[in-house]
């Protein structure tokens, strides 16, 4: 909860940027990401055209840094420098980064959405994602993303079919 509120006070920084008419750039996180998984996840998306943008988002597994395996102990057994595990214990699930594209058929930063890209996870490896989802607007550069998101995963030699229920975010437009 810590780091959510972290979030949302980072996110209020960017209030004095909101003086354009048409939003170009939204800012935002994931709450479900960081209330169940423990990973605070940072959005960023540009709108290149009336109905388009692309962002990035970047995620840390806070849970994992603070219960994670002593990495000394790790470079010792190994024999050499310190490396982050990747046999799926410990820190192996530390970071998860994307790229998507978005499509909006009204308004960019407003209404409905359809959304599609691929995510890195370090124990999972690359999976191709898509969304589909609503901006809700209750301020001017203020929004409220719903939505549901699939994902099929490509690790280890075999493909994984994976959905997350249901997602909230919290954006700030401007």
């Amino acid at each position: 909860m810590k780091t959510l509120i972290a979030e949302m006070t980072l996110l209020v920084c960017v209030f004095p940027l909101a003086g354009r008419e048409r939003m170009k750039m939204a800012i935002g996180t994931d709450a479900t990401s960081a209330i169940f998984e423990s990973r605070p996840e940072l959005y960023f998306q540009y709108a290149f055209s009336e109905n388009w943008s692309a962002g990035a988002f970047c995620g840390i597994n806070i849970g994992k840094i603070s219960t994670g395996p002593n990495l000394d102990e790790i470079a010792q057994s190994q024999g050499h420098g310190i490396q982050i595990p990747s046999n799926g214990s410990g820190a192996s699930n530390l970071i998860k980064f994307g790229l998507f594209a978005t499509y909006w058929p009204k308004e960019v930063f407003n209404g409905p959405f359809l959304c599609c890209g691929a995510t890195y996870v370090q124990s999972n490896g690359v999976a191709c994602a898509a969304e589909v989802g609503w901006y809700i607007r209750f301020a001017r550069i203020a929004a409220i993303s719903l939505s549901l998101k699939g994902e099929i995963k490509y690790a280890e030699k075999q493909e994984k079919i994976g959905y997350e229920i249901f997602r909230i975010g919290f954006h700030f437009c401007f």
